[in-house]
C-alpha cells in the first residue's frame, strides 16, 4: 500500500468517528458518577487510539483499526448511542 493510498484509507475509516466524538462528549455531560468517569476513560482511550493509529505504519494498521472499532462500540453503549 502506499503512503498516499494509507493516508485516505485512515482518513475514510476515522473520519465517522471523529464526528461522532462530540455528539459521544456531549452524552457524557449528561452522565453522573460510575457512568460518567467509565464513559469519560473509553474516551480518553479511543482519542489515545486515534492518536497511535495515525502514526502507525501499515503493519500495526489492521490492528489498530479493530481495537479502535470495538472500543468505539463499547464507548456508544455506554453513553446510550
Amino acid at each position: 500500500m502506499t503512503d498516499e493510498a494509507m493516508a485516505k484509507s485512515k482518513e475514510t475509516f476515522l473520519k465517522p468517528i471523529e464526528e461522532l466524538l462530540p455528539k459521544i462528549d456531549e452524552k457524557i455531560k449528561g452522565l453522573t458518577g460510575d457512568g460518567k468517569t467509565k464513559a469519560t476513560d473509553s474516551l480518553t482511550a479511543v482519542k489515545k487510539l486515534i492518536e497511535e493509529f495515525k502514526a502507525a505504519p501499515t503493519d500495526k494498521f489492521q490492528s489498530l483499526m479493530q481495537g479502535i472499532t470495538d472500543k468505539v462500540a463499547e464507548l456508544k453503549k455506554t453513553v446510550g448511542l
